[in-house]
């Protein structure tokens, strides 16, 4: 697969996990998590929305050549992965979040993880703007 169409790929991703937190926020939080009320519904919303946000910019910088900000970008995508499953982890372990909600998380980040990871070491020598 390019580079290209990864980012193609994880950017539809993000648009459509970050339109579902914004759109129907309750049944996400019903699917993956034990958490509910209107204060929780309000951030997913809000988490949607920075999800949203990185789609639209992976989708955006699909056909860059290997820009420092590409490299920037990708670490962005890089930490996001990491930080997010590791709080899956961690809310899974004290029970706020389903079975379905870390295997589903675990898929997610872990796969996209890899790939940020997997063409950001592919980049090596970048061009520089």
């Amino acid at each position: 697969m390019k580079r290209a169409h990864f980012l193609a790929a994880a950017g539809t991703l993000g648009v459509f996990f970050g339109l579902s937190m914004i759109v129907s926020p309750d049944a996400m939080l019903n699917s993956m998590t034990t958490i509910t009320g209107a204060g929780a519904t309000n951030v997913l919303r809000e988490v949607g929305v920075a999800l949203l946000t990185v789609g639209v910019v992976n989708i955006m910088a699909r056909n860059d050549p290997g820009s420092d900000a590409l490299s920037a970008i990708m670490t962005g995508n890089i930490v996001l992965h990491v930080v997010g499953w590791g709080l899956d982890i961690v809310d899974w372990r004290s029970g706020m979040l389903k079975q379905s909600g870390i295997v589903m998380g675990s898929i997610v980040h872990g796969l996209l993880l890899v790939g940020f990871v997997y063409y950001y070491v592919k980049m090596g020598k970048r061009v520089t703007t």
